[in-house]
């Protein structure tokens, strides 16, 4: 199966999660890949959104109980996103291994 049928095939299966947008599916990625979770602003960066669009996202996710929210151990400004068991779960039907 080459690149597109792949990525076709996600998508399908992102869509049956309720999970509508490339976006989503990057910034849950991106948080599932990392064993300390990802600080907001990196989430921003990542996926190329505001400050603002971003938080907006992981409210969206946060909701669905993929994602949870930290303060950061020493500075509380920053805030930590860490993926719940749920997430993980969903990420591993989204990108089933063989």
């Amino acid at each position: 199966m080459n690149f597109t049928e792949q990525f076709m095939q996600a998508c399908r299966r992102a869509r049956e999660e309720n999970i509508n947008a490339v976006t989503v599916v990057h910034a849950l990625t991106l948080i599932g890949h990392s064993d300390n979770g990802v600080k907001m602003t990196t989430i921003a960066d990542k996926v190329g959104f505001s400050t603002a669009a971003a938080t907006g996202l992981i409210d969206q996710l946060e909701k669905m109980n993929l994602v949870r929210r930290e303060k950061h151990q020493t500075d509380r400004r920053i805030i930590i996103v860490q993926i719940t068991t749920e997430g993980l779960a969903c990420l591993a039907r989204i990108f089933p291994t063989k």
